[in-house]
């Protein structure tokens, strides 16, 4: 249906980031609103001490971890590669 950029949140401010607009089978109105976040690396890996895992990519190191702390994870959570890039889908 439609794409907007997003601002959201304040350690994400300045990273990529978009709203868009499905139609499907979704809220009372039956439609999705999906989060799409570029996954930027971590600023803090070159200070870690130990070796970190590997990952596929930033988007599914997020993915990963936050399926593992979150009881409940948001609809529709992935890792997304677009145009080169690493980002982070999920459902708003």
């Amino acid at each position: 249906q439609d794409v907007a950029r997003r601002i959201a949140g304040t350690g994400s401010l300045g990273v990529e980031r978009y709203v868009v607009l499905l139609r499907g089978r979704g809220g009372t109105d039956g439609n999705f609103l999906l989060d799409i976040k570029h996954a930027p690396g971590s600023a803090l890996m070159p200070y870690l001490p130990c070796a970190q895992p590997t990952w596929d990519s930033e988007a599914q190191r997020i993915v990963d971890i936050q399926r593992r702390v979150q009881a409940i994870t948001p609809a529709f959570l992935a890792a997304m590669p677009f145009d080169g890039q690493s980002y982070v889908l999920k459902e708003l």
